[in-house]
């Protein structure tokens, strides 16, 4: 079993190690924050909490990401995943049920390049636009690439109503999609699993 050490100056976390502290001390710090800022919610406006902590729940729950894996083209191009970014515009549903997956209902997707961002995320979400291209890049830095592997990353930015933004890195088996059927290229004429067609911005080969 191993030993875990709580963080001196971040009280509710707890690291293996000096070395992982300091690997994922970015991340754990931004975590804390969001800790913080739900707690103190808390304490003003409890529906608003109620919201954030649905946002969390649902945010964790994998995705379906066959439309995104034909979308993207990566049967053409698995760098293609290096290069485009996937965003989510979804809106609250509290009364849709009683799990995680029915608090929040996607309305809108699009596909951006990395080199567009600067101009793109602002649009969608009123963002600044430094720190949401900030965030973008160390996203995209800390997600794992491994040439010829077949499993590929894909980064999902994700708006939701009075809540902000996330982001998601989900891997696939790019084989196990193509056995599969989902390479169409022409995704957009299928049903896949709820995700919006009529928004979809076909993104141009990079």
């Amino acid at each position: 079993m191993v030993k875990l050490y709580l963080c001196s100056r971040r009280k509710s976390l707890y690291y293996c190690s000096r070395e992982c502290q300091k690997k994922d001390w970015r991340y754990h710090n931004s975590m804390e924050r969001s800790n913080q800022h739900l707690e103190d919610l808390s304490l003003t406006d409890a529906r608003a909490a109620q919201r954030v902590r649905c946002w969390d729940a649902w945010s964790l729950q994998v995705a379906n990401i066959a439309p995104y894996v034909s979308a993207l083209r990566l049967h053409e191009d698995a760098g293609r995943s290096q290069k485009h970014f996937i965003t989510e515009q979804s809106i609250y549903t509290p009364d849709a049920g009683p799990l995680a997956k029915d608090k929040f209902k996607i309305v809108k997707c699009s596909v951006f390049r990395i080199s567009d961002a600067r101009t793109k995320i602002p649009r969608l979400n009123g963002m600044n636009a430094c720190n949401g291209v900030g965030i973008l890049d160390r996203a995209m830095q800390d997600m794992p690439y491994t040439g010829s592997n077949p499993a590929i990353g894909i980064l999902i930015m994700r708006f939701g109503e009075g809540v902000g933004m996330s982001l998601s890195h989900s891997m696939c088996q790019l084989p196990g999609f193509f056995e599969q059927g989902f390479a169409e290229r022409d995704w957009c004429s299928h049903d896949h699993a709820g995700r919006p067609q009529t928004d979809y911005v076909q993104p141009e080969l990079a």
